[in-house]
Formats: C-alpha cells, sequence, structure tokens
C-alpha cells in the first residue's frame, strides 16, 4: 500500500522500515518506525477544548429549536383560542438557557491557549 505524505513524499506501508530511516515521532504524527503515536500529537480519543465547544453548540442550536418550535405551536394555540400553556415555553427557556451558558463556558476554554 502507498501513502503520500504532506510533504509529497511517497512512502510503501507494506514495507517495515528501519530505524535508521527517517522517523515521524518528532514531527508530531504517528509514528510509522515504532508504530504508535508521536509524544507530542494526542491519542485520537483524546478530546480538545474545541471539540467540546462544538458538541455544545449542536445542543444549543437543538435547544434554540425546540423553543422555536414550542413558541410557534404556543402562538398557533393562542391564535385558535384554546390558549397554550406557558409552562411548556418557560420550560423550553430554561433548557435554552442553560444551553447557552454551558456552550459559552466552552467557547471560553477553547479560545484559551
Amino acid at each position: 500500500m502507498r501513502h503520500t505524505e504532506p510533504n509529497g513524499e511517497e512512502r510503501d506501508l507494506d514495507r517495515i522500515l528501519t530505524p535508521e530511516e527517517e522517523c515521524d515521532c518528532a514531527k508530531g504524527t504517528f509514528c510509522i518506525v515504532h508504530g504508535e503515536p508521536s509524544k507530542e500529537a494526542p491519542t485520537p480519543t483524546e478530546r480538545t477544548p474545541q471539540d467540546y465547544a462544538i458538541e455544545f453548540g449542536g445542543y444549543l442550536a437543538d435547544s434554540a429549536e425546540q423553543f422555536l418550535n414550542a413558541r410557534n405551536e404556543y402562538d398557533r394555540l393562542n391564535e385558535l383560542g384554546d390558549g397554550g400553556d406557558p409552562d411548556m415555553l418557560s420550560d423550553h427557556y430554561r433548557n435554552l438557557t442553560s444551553a447557552i451558558y454551558q456552550f459559552r463556558k466552552r467557547a471560553q476554554k477553547a479560545r484559551q491557549p
């Protein structure tokens, strides 16, 4: 199997490299010579603060969408004269404000060096 490195160099991944050949440990990538992640490279299971911010951004979007849907349903019921349940809105509003808080907390951590 052939692999092209970011610098354009092609490697044959089926061939075992000798220790004299260039090792990727110093580059902070997966080291083919030693067969393990280098010390500088994060392991695939580690999550960065940016990963958490993205995840909670998704939760925020879901909460906002649920609130808007609840608000539209509340308005529709009021137009029909049935009177919407205000508790329905307050629950979604609390969920939305909580999602905003959680996202901002993680976004602040993601911005720190």
